[in-house]
């Protein structure tokens, strides 16, 4: 594959620890990044040994907690707060929306 042809779009770093449940990550997006967009939740699949990317949607998380999905925080909170409210971050808004109703039907 020609050289012009490959571009870094990110990097991706995963926590070390001997806990088996630990499943943190960080990632950070590269100068010159086209594919990853703001605002939207990406799934990595694995097929055949190969990572496969894909957008499924608009974030939960919003810019403020007034345009966001999640009212108790925002990408303009603390880590450690946007953190604390757990797997819910990680939720495009319509599966967000969706996890809200099954909880309030229990």
């Amino acid at each position: 594959m020609a050289a012009e042809m490959i571009s870094t779009s990110a990097r991706i770093i995963i926590r070390d620890s001997d806990d088996p449940n630990d499943g943190l990550g960080l990632m950070t997006l590269m100068k010159g990044n086209t594919f990853f967009k703001k605002g939207r939740v990406y799934e990595v699949t694995e097929v055949l040994g190969e990572l496969v990317i894909r957008d499924i949607g608009p974030s939960a998380l919003g810019r403020t907690v007034t345009d966001g999905a999640i009212r108790s925080v925002c990408w303009q909170s603390d880590a450690g707060n946007i953190l604390s409210v757990g797997s819910l971050i990680f939720l495009t808004r319509e599966e967000f929306q969706q996890e809200i109703d099954r909880r309030q039907s229990e």
